[in-house]
């Protein structure tokens, strides 16, 4: 899972930055926002197991949930 998610989630990241530097400053709060669930993102991915049984997926899933939900409510309060 990390190796197929983390390069999108990282290009996102980079994309993020570059347009922050030339925008409004709402529009900048707003890719900030972004780019600090982004930063989760990747947080969730570089977790690893932690027991031999333990597997990464499994550690890295409810905080993947957490940031779900987190968007899921932005979105139903009137977010973009």
């Amino acid at each position: 899972m990390r190796k197929r998610l983390q390069p999108k989630v990282r290009e996102v990241r980079k994309q993020i930055k570059k347009r922050s530097a030339t925008t409004a400053p709402t529009e900048a709060e707003q890719l900030a926002v972004l780019d600090e669930y982004a930063t989760g993102i990747v947080t969730a991915l570089n977790t690893d197991g932690l027991q031999s049984i333990t597997y990464a997926t499994v550690e890295a899933t409810p905080m993947l949930d957490e940031i779900e939900a987190s968007l899921q409510q932005l979105s139903t309060k009137g977010g973009r």
